[in-house]
């Protein structure tokens, strides 16, 4: 049991705020370069004195209340003096994030780090929204200041994409002390991005009774709640989109049969169990090839090999952009791709983004180019989401940049490791002007959101609201507990950056039913000037809850022209097994033996009748009895006769035809046997 810490609150911290930002839209990102990093630099001030509450920290500006600090912004010329005065004890919940910005290997993909650079930014402006109490985006933000002491700081990290530096950084920083010259650990974690991180990750800060949060990791593995008490997350778990993928390729590409090439790791083998148990309801088989990571040349052969053995013609593809290129390659030189084929991501992937074919002059990268035509994408995060909250998000994003020294400030955030590495990354001051938030940027906001509103929901009832003149503010108790934040954490509810955040108690992730997926279609567009072939991957299909959220409707996004074109350019999905081929055992040019043979036996039948009945008074002819010799020769030919219907087949004939010739068969065998050996015996008899 913690005991009680006592806070003393006297004032808002920050009683005197800019109140205009750019486009003259209030509590915006006006001064942003000045406070965005106030807390933070208050909490590793040398004169402030900082103790533990919990998980959380007290942080007393001892220096403050002589000096404090005045802040100068310059905002559409005019100067706009913002006082931010720190009287007194403000309690602090630090925040360590793991972002992907470089691999282990100290490879550094430059679009990849901006990629993790837009969800740095969103988790510092979400910090900032909630510290200074701003619901420009998230409307219950507005005035949180005022009702919650808490104040927000974060510090981040580089994953590497490696669960083993993750889970050493995370315990470095979670078992220090004072003593060892390091500030209190942090009071949360964010992260890792990769779910093979965050679950040892999450196991971790568990044991040290920290919540951690994410909004990348969808392994459904990590819905397990007795083995990742205190973690939750802010995205689906991957049983959703495996749940959307089997439901289009189902809807729209009518398969039958599914190859599932997947990773052969925590996040691979949680989505392709998904699969097969969507794909089952279904009434759908699937057949799995893991891959190793990382990619494999000879591993990768291996497993398409298998795959042509099995004739199966969708393959859904659980892998990463890195594998992505030795796939595609190996599949075309293996004839796996083409016309007959459908090829689908059901992961997030920038793989196309940037890639650009020399179709006229290269004969390796136009096969390429048509290989990758018509092929699908379904990211797990979902579909850009279509509602206010991210509207104002995105309105909020595009003034980030029209503060001097914000670009500045966050790149101090970048984690020391890959700073000022070569052809890693680092934002220029237009990358605000030239970049939206992304794929990701939305959820990382709503992830500090949440984190927040349900911190302040579990110490709602232990705190003083901060400038209440009718409460005697001098004392009042204030802790966090672990176990209560994520559970207040689990019952918040609120309309995000990422549309309606609600997570469910049982899994710890969010309430799929509350979430849209897209489904992108790749298609090239040739540029007129160079010749050169670059893809487009636009939305073309959106699974939306329906308004009982009960299930998906799926929609195409523009229902003008509901399409979805695939490798022939075309709307018609190829089958997903090889047409069925089947040997109909014809007769064929045999049927002409039948007919001669008939004709050989009939002649000879009618010549040795006619031969008889010509020859019947000769001695020889009437001792053998021309009646029986004649009626031997009606019985060969009614036998014979048999091979006109055993030469016909539904090749030439139709069905009423071949019925009857199959009926006669037995009929003219066995008269025609029954007639010549009647006649035969009674001349053996007579005899």
């Amino acid at each position: 049991m913690i005991d009680a810490v006592i806070l003393r609150v006297t004032r808002r911290i920050g009683t005197e705020r800019a109140n205009t930002m750019p486009n003259g839209n209030n509590g915006g990102s006006s001064g942003i370069h000045n406070d965005y990093g106030l807390y933070h630099q208050l909490r590793l001030e040398p004169h402030s004195l900082v103790t533990s509450a919990g998980n959380v920290e007290l942080v007393t500006p001892l220096s403050s209340s002589s000096s404090p600090a005045t802040n100068t912004t310059v905002t559409d010329g005019d100067t706009t003096t913002s006082a931010t005065t720190i009287t007194d004890t403000f309690p602090l919940c630090h925040v360590a994030s793991y972002l992907g910005f470089s691999r282990a290997n100290g490879s550094c993909d430059w679009n990849q780090a901006s990629k993790i650079f837009k969800e740095l930014v969103a988790m510092e402006t979400a910090m900032h929204h909630v510290n200074h109490g701003i619901g420009s985006v998230v409307p219950e933000l507005e005035g949180l200041d005022k009702k919650c002491p808490l104040r927000w700081s974060g510090e981040y990290h580089d994953s590497q994409y490696t669960p083993p530096v993750v889970v050493q950084s995370l315990t470095q920083l979670l078992a220090a002390s004072n003593e060892d010259g390091i500030i209190i650990p942090p009071c949360a974690v964010v992260g890792a991005r990769t779910s093979s991180s965050t679950g040892p990750s999450a196991i971790v800060s568990g044991v040290y009774g920290k919540p951690q949060l994410s909004f990348t990791a969808t392994s459904p593995g990590l819905s397990d709640r007795f083995k990742y008490p205190l973690f939750a997350r802010v995205v689906p778990p991957d049983d959703a989109a495996a749940q959307a993928a089997i439901r289009f390729l189902h809807d729209v590409v009518s398969s039958t049969h599914i190859a599932c090439l997947y990773l052969n790791d925590d996040f691979g083998n949680h989505y392709y169990q998904a699969v097969q148990e969507q794909a089952e309801l279904a009434g759908m088989v699937v057949q799995g090839f893991p891959l190793a990571f990382p990619p494999d040349d000879n591993d990768i052969a291996n497993q398409l090999e298998k795959l042509q053995q099995t004739g199966i013609r969708h393959v859904l593809l659980v892998v990463f952009s890195s594998h992505l290129k030795p796939l595609l390659h190996q599949a075309t030189a293996q004839y796996l791709t083409g016309p007959d084929y459908f090829w689908m991501v059901g992961i997030s992937t920038s793989f196309f983004d940037d890639l650009s074919f020399d179709t006229a002059n290269n004969a390796t990268e136009a096969a390429l180019a048509r290989t990758m035509q018509g092929m699908a994408i379904l990211p797990e995060f979902g579909a850009t989401p279509d509602s206010p909250g991210y509207h104002r998000f995105v309105k909020i994003w595009e003034s980030l940049g029209q503060a001097d020294g914000t670009v500045q400030y966050f790149n101090s955030k970048i984690p020391n490791p890959i700073r000022g590495v070569d052809d890693c990354f680092v934002a220029g001051d237009d990358f605000f002007e030239t970049n939206g938030p992304g794929s990701t940027a939305h959820f990382a906001y709503d992830t500090v959101v949440a984190m927040a509103l349900g911190a302040c929901s579990a110490t709602e009832n232990r705190t003083v609201p901060i400038g209440d003149d009718n409460v005697d503010n001098s004392t009042t108790s204030f802790i966090l507990d672990g176990t209560e934040h994520v559970s207040a954490i689990l019952q918040t509810t609120f309309e995000g950056a990422s549309g309606i955040v609600s997570i469910d108690e049982s899994t710890a992730s969010r309430d799929p039913l509350r979430f849209s997926y897209a489904v992108l279609n790749v298609l090239p567009q040739v540029n007129p000037d160079n010749g050169l072939t670059t893809f487009i991957t636009p939305e073309t299909i959106v699974l939306k809850p329906n308004r009982e959220l009960t299930d998906w409707e799926l929609l195409f996004q523009n229902p003008d022209h509901p399409r979805f074109i695939f490798q022939d350019g075309t709307s018609t999905p190829p089958p997903s097994l090889p047409p069925i081929t089947v040997d109909m055992n014809y007769i064929g040019p045999l049927r002409i033996m039948g007919y001669v043979a008939f004709a050989l036996i009939a002649g000879l039948s009618i010549g040795f009748s006619l031969w008889t009945l010509a020859n019947r008074k000769v001695r020889v002819v009437r001792s053998s009895q021309p009646f029986f010799l004649v009626l031997v020769c009606a019985g060969t030919l009614l036998m014979g006769s048999m091979l006109i219907p055993l030469s016909m087949d539904d090749e030439y004939y139709d069905q009423r035809a071949t019925n009857i010739a199959c009926m006669s068969q037995p009929w003219l065998a066995c008269l025609g046997f029954v007639t010549a050996f009647s006649g035969e015996s009674n001349c053996m008899v007579k005899i």
